[in-house]
């Protein structure tokens, strides 16, 4: 029930902006509306509510999408042809679009823009989440090229959470790394894709070993043991080992 003024019950302004504000609500009427009170001879009030139905919808497409096919979003839209626009469920629609996507793991696609027309075409453009560059951060020591070479996303993909975790999980799997964390923000040069900046932090990766001992045959001996797990910031390991007797 939209209406809380009934037959019989005393006039009040207060209670029909209520009322407007409900109606308003379903979603198939423009904000241009209002309550015409018509005074009769009895001394009763008669109450005309003056709606504007939305533009009829006879069509509804969708762009911008690439990694998501046109025939997986349309189920999500199609229930809006031939009735009249309605905000409340374009929001849905807008609401179910952007949830397929994050279901897949692109977390950064959204519903960029709903435009109509007055011929009753209704189109949802689509922002997937385009990453625009990948930058790398907090190696001192370690080559850019190591890290980039573990990564499969690359700038112009459309970003995807899974596919990054793992790309991050390979980069930690050289052993050379007590971190590696991703940051992403919007970029500045293109507009609705993002930059995303690969963090490491790096672990101390030589070790140095110190030995020594007396055997019958040689002697007493002293052994000294090098190991480095990132020799020239190449990931590359070196071992180096040696003993002195007398």
């Amino acid at each position: 029930m939209f209406q809380n003024t009934q037959i019989g019950s005393l006039y009040n302004s207060e209670i029909l902006q209520e009322d407007l504000q409900n109606i308003y609500s379903i979603g198939y009427f423009s904000d241009n509306m209002s309550v015409d009170p018509i005074l009769k001879t009895d001394d009763t009030v008669e109450l005309v509510f003056i709606v504007e139905e939305n533009i009829l919808i006879k069509d509804v497409s969708i762009a911008g999408n690439n990694v998501v096919s046109t025939e997986e979003l349309l189920p999500f839209v199609v229930s809006l042809k031939n009735k009249p626009q309605n905000l409340v469920e374009i929001n849905k629609s807008i609401g179910a679009i952007q949830d397929y996507y994050h279901e897949k793991d692109y977390i950064l696609a959204s519903v960029f823009s709903v435009d109509d027309d007055s011929e009753g075409n209704l189109s949802f453009t689509i922002a997937e989440g385009i990453i625009n560059k990948i930058e790398i951060a907090g190696n001192e020591k370690t080559k850019d090229y190591v890290i980039a070479r573990n990564m499969m996303t690359l700038p112009g993909s459309v970003y995807n959470e899974e596919c990054l975790k793992k790309d991050l999980s390979k980069v930690f799997s050289t052993q050379i790394f007590e971190e590696v964390n991703r940051d992403i923000r919007p970029s500045d040069e293109n507009e609705g894709t993002f930059d995303v900046t690969v963090v490491v932090k790096e672990k101390s990766t030589n070790s140095i070993g110190l030995g020594g001992g007396i055997d019958t045959g040689l002697g007493a001996f002293g052994s000294l043991s090098l190991k480095e797990d990132n020799f020239l910031g190449r990931a590359q390991r070196l071992s180096l080992n040696g003993i002195i007797g007398s």
